[in-house]
């Protein structure tokens, strides 16, 4: 009997939704192994010690395999149209959370009456809501990331006009196809 899963073929795939299934069944078998292992322990077949390790190297090869078959999944799901590619940490996602991180940390700065290191921080933060509307959002959610980021979390105004309005509202409108 062969089996269309070897590791070499697995470890160096780029269609790990080719993989999926081989990978839940072969997951199956191993948290099988587990159970087993733990079952016969105190059966006498098994010593603690050894019980233990095929415990741990079957749930640790499971959880790996567990790994692709999710991406793999989850790229089938794309396809079939019933569910969305996790999002990633985008340069604007990143840059969106410092802002925010920021501007905690200014009002923390103010409230302790810690004099010069409010002003820091909001002025960092002010910087960054600039920069953030240099950086492209090709995705929806960037595109919102990107408009919190550069009205502070919604705190700001952010008007029709140049520059800051017309950069975000043209880039939504390109991602959803929206003509004017």
């Amino acid at each position: 009997m062969t089996y269309p899963l070897t590791m070499d073929k697995l470890m160096r795939t780029d269609r790990p939704k080719d993989w999926a299934f081989e990978c839940i069944s072969t997951a199956n078998g191993l948290i099988k192994t587990a159970h087993l292992a733990l079952e016969n322990m105190n059966a006498g077949r098994f010593d603690h010690e050894d019980a233990r390790h095929a415990v741990t190297y079957s749930l640790e090869a499971a959880l790996g395999l567990m790994a692709v078959a999710e991406e793999g999944v989850q790229l089938l799901q794309v396809e079939a149209g019933t569910g969305e590619w996790p999002v990633s940490e985008s340069p604007i996602t990143r840059m969106h959370k410092e802002i925010t991180r920021l501007n905690k940390d200014a009002d923390a700065f103010y409230r302790a009456d810690d004099t010069g290191s409010g002003d820091t921080a909001q002025e960092a933060a002010a910087a960054l809501m600039s920069r953030i509307l240099e950086l492209p959002a090709t995705t929806a959610h960037d595109a919102l990331r990107k408009l919190m980021g550069a009205t502070l979390n919604g705190v700001h105004e952010i008007s029709d006009g140049p520059p800051e309005g017309k950069v975000i509202w043209d880039e939504i409108k390109a991602i959803l196809g929206v003509d004017e």
